[in-house]
């Protein structure tokens, strides 16, 4: 006897906001509806959190006013979805999307390792039916940042669309969205640095300490725990990955801090920077030299 075929229940996107308002989903297994199914994210490890991490640090620095980065929440793309995309770039203010979602975001970035081939093919598919004009993965399997744009109909696709351009980007080349009036960002900006731990890692994981200037100064400080050891590990990276330190540094200044405080700091980094081939030694602590900076 032929057996009938399974019939799968799709979800629309309303009922599933009501299955999250209600609490329906286990915070420790979350998920994304897709295209009306139910899909488990992908796991996040260290390296994709640090990602997700970077690439927000690095849009913010690089977007006028009047946009804001969105990490990890939903988007009401379709009736049959609701992706939480890693990073969704959309105009306008945090509070203007109190009652709802949005809908089109200008870009969006997936930060990919193991779920690398879904969200080229089946998350690609959706965004480019969607109409989302420009999509990047942050590609942490080969180290490369997939800018996926021009999307257009194709019946071969999971949803029938998928994008018919594909720009690939690598250290030390710079891309800047298209339809947002963003400076060009550095793919090294995007990218974390394999193998970046030893001394320089440990400082990163060894603990905030007592910090007397209060929380905002804490980001800064407590990545320089020990300036000798960041400037020893520095020196054993290339000129491309001592660039993106200098950058990630900088993209984690107070928010708040002016833009020649902030220009200083920048040219205080690149001068510690240069230092490092020639040898020079530190006159001053890098603390002491944000103070200076700061209080001027």
């Amino acid at each position: 006897m032929k057996q009938a075929p399974l019939t799968l229940r799709r979800w629309r996107r309303v009922e599933y906001e009501r299955l999250v308002d209600l609490g329906a989903f286990d915070d420790d297994e979350p998920v994304e509806l897709i295209g009306g199914q139910l899909i488990v994210a992908e796991p996040k490890g260290s390296e994709h959190a640090t990602g997700v991490e970077m690439a927000g640090d690095a849009l913010r620095a690089a977007l006028p006013a009047g946009w804001i980065v969105r990490g990890q929440n939903p988007v009401s793309l379709d009736d049959e979805s609701a992706p939480e995309p890693d990073i969704a770039v959309v105009q306008g203010s945090h509070a203007d999307y109190r009652d709802a979602h949005p809908a089109r975001p200008a870009l969006i970035i997936e930060v990919a390792e193991s779920s690398l081939a879904f969200d080229r093919v089946e998350k690609g598919s959706l965004y480019a039916r969607a109409g989302i004009v420009d999509y990047w993965i942050v590609n942490l399997v080969d180290r490369i940042l997939e800018a996926y744009r021009d999307p257009g109909a194709d019946v071969t696709a999971p949803y029938g669309w998928r994008y018919m351009s594909v720009e690939r980007f690598t250290p030390p080349s710079s891309v800047a969205p298209i339809g947002v009036p963003a400076t060009p960002i550095p793919v090294a900006a995007l990218l974390p640095s394999p193998g970046r731990s030893s001394a320089f890692g440990d400082s990163l994981r060894s603990g905030p300490g007592s910090y007397p200037e209060g929380p905002q100064a804490v980001r800064i400080d407590d990545m320089t725990p020990d300036p000798a050891k960041l400037l020893e590990e520095a020196l054993k990276l290339s000129p491309e990955s001592r660039a993106a330190l200098a950058a990630s540094l900088l993209q984690s200044l107070d928010e708040e801090v002016d833009e020649d405080a902030e220009a200083a700091w920048a040219a205080e980094i690149a001068k510690r920077i240069r230092e490092l081939d020639s040898g020079a030694v530190m006159a001053i602590p890098w603390s002491e030299a944000r103070r200076r900076i700061l209080d001027r």
